[in-house]
Order: C-alpha cells, then sequence, then structure tokens
C-alpha cells in the first residue's frame, strides 16, 4: 500500500514515527513551507524518504499523479487542501485531529478546549472532506482534563494515543485494502475552534480566576503566552497558573495584610494576629 504522508509539528512527527516502526513507510512525506520541520527531515533522512515542501496544490497535485498514493494521510497541516488531492488515492484521506470532533473543528482545538474550560480533551481520526473536519470518524479516545494539566502535557499525551490510533485504522485498510466505514459526524454538535490571533491572550481581569487559570495554561510556551500590561504600558507575560485545593491557605504578606485563597479567589485580609505563609487555616 502506497501512502503519502503530509504533515508536521509534534503530532506530525509522532505519527509519522509509528507508520515506520509499523513497516507502513510513506513513499514521500510533504512538509509546510516556512515552518521548522527538522525533526521531520532528520527521521525522513534515516529512512531515505523524500521529503518535499508544500509550494502550491497544483504542485501537490503534480506529486500525487507521480506518486498514485492508495492512501494519504495528513496530520497538522496549516493549508486546507482541494477536493481534486485529497478524493485522489483509492483508499481516501485521512486526518489526525487533536480534538474531539465534532467539537473543535478547526484551528487550535486543544487550546480553545482547555480556554473553554472543557472536562475532556480527545483527539480523532476521520476522512477528509471538503468542508473542515467534517469527515467520518474512523477512531476517537478521550482523556480527562486535569487541572494540573496544560497545553503541553495534554498534547504531549493526545499525540501519542493518535499516532496508536492511526496505526491501528492503517492496519484495518491495509488488509482490507478498501475504504473503511466510519461514523457520520453529528452537525447539531459540531462547534468550531477559530485560527487564535495574538489579541486573543490578552487577560481580562475582570473574568473569574478559572477563565484567567486556563488562559494561561492553554497558552504557555512555545505558543505565544497569556499577557497583560503594567501601569507604565509594558507587557507583562504569564507562563505559568496555579490553582490551590487548600482554600483557606496563607499565601503572602503585604505590609500588614494577608493574600489567603478562597473556593474561587483570594481576599486581602487584616488580621490581629501573626500568621505564618503556607498555614491553612480551618
Amino acid at each position: 500500500m502506497k501512502i503519502l504522508f503530509i504533515g508536521w509539528g509534534t503530532n506530525g512527527f509522532k505519527c509519522l514515527k509509528s507508520l515506520i516502526q509499523y513497516k507502513f513507510t510513506p513513499k514521500c512525506v510533504i512538509v509546510p513551507e516556512g515552518y521548522d520541520v527538522r525533526g521531520m527531515q532528520k527521521i525522513c533522512k534515516q529512512h531515505s524518504i523524500p521529503v518535499v515542501d508544500f509550494q502550491s496544490s497544483d504542485y501537490l497535485m503534480s506529486k500525487i499523479r507521480t506518486i498514485k498514493p492508495d492512501l494519504m494521510i495528513i496530520a497538522s497541516f496549516p493549508k486546507i487542501l482541494p477536493g481534486e488531492i485529497i478524493h485522489y488515492p483509492k483508499f481516501g484521506s485521512i486526518n489526525v485531529h487533536t480534538g474531539e470532533l465534532p467539537k473543535y473543528r478547526g484551528y487550535h482545538p486543544l487550546n480553545w478546549a482547555i480556554i473553554r474550560d472543557e472536562k475532556q480533551v480527545g483527539v480523532t481520526i476521520h476522512y477528509v472532506e471538503e468542508k473542515v473536519d467534517s469527515g467520518d470518524i474512523l477512531a476517537q479516545k478521550t482523556i480527562p482534563l486535569k487541572n494540573e494539566d496544560d497545553i503541553n502535557t495534554i498534547k504531549e499525551v493526545l499525540t501519542q494515543l493518535g499516532a496508536e490510533l492511526l496505526v491501528q485504522v492503517v492496519k484495518k485498510i491495509s488488509k482490507l485494502k478498501k475504504k473503511i466505514k466510519g461514523m457520520k459526524q453529528r452537525e447539531d454538535l459540531a462547534t468550531y475552534a477559530p485560527k487564535r490571533t495574538a489579541i486573543d491572550g490578552k487577560i481580562d481581569w475582570k473574568n473569574n480566576t478559572r477563565d484567567i487559570f486556563n488562559l494561561i495554561r492553554a497558552l504557555k510556551s512555545p505558543y505565544p503566552n497569556a499577557f497583560a500590561y503594567d501601569s507604565n504600558g509594558n507587557k507583562i507575560e504569564f507562563e505559568e497558573s496555579f490553582l490551590s485545593n487548600n482554600c483557606g491557605k496563607v499565601l503572602s504578606r503585604i505590609k500588614d495584610h494577608y493574600l489567603i485563597s478562597t473556593g474561587d479567589n483570594v481576599i486581602l485580609v487584616k488580621v490581629k494576629q501573626q500568621l505564618k505563609i503556607g498555614e491553612i487555616l480551618r
């Protein structure tokens, strides 16, 4: 079975690595132009896989006609491909989407899921159609989103799960030598994850504590961090956020006042006695 692989980043790298490990080595790998694809280039060089920069849809179509792939696999590709390309392979084109489809179609699904305080996140293998992330679902896995998670920890887990699910799907297609039946997505449940812009990371201090916590942990490096401005107009970037499970914890002292955590916030208080930083008030 001839496979054409298109992708980059953590998702693309792990999927490509798993395909090679299970003897589904692609005939060619297409990477986006202008992105850091050194990891992809390195593993392709190790396994003598040709790597081609995506230049245009017409150029990609010419490569496809030359390779004549049976299956095309996409994992984190920043371009929307036309129907002529995605429907060319006889076994179809499949995508590895780090989101729980039909929720969070589109860009940055994990960032948006964290920002919107979802209780679980997922990864989906689905057929590619002209409408973004709308094709039949071939495999899906969800995991809980915990307070200690951030965009990097959750992405690490889901991209690994996605690579494993991808291999299972490819094995099935290879065995049957035809397109396999998927599950239709419910359009009434579809939500979208629009492409994020820099201004989306600005903290609104009128929001509740959890909203701010979620924004900061959804935008940890290498993503542009959540930010605010100080009184002099200097940009302040926030790298991490934490929620205390210890209500009543004495967090810090400001002159003769103490900052104490509550169920949803913190409160600045003045007390008659002296408190120890870190102690829990009962």
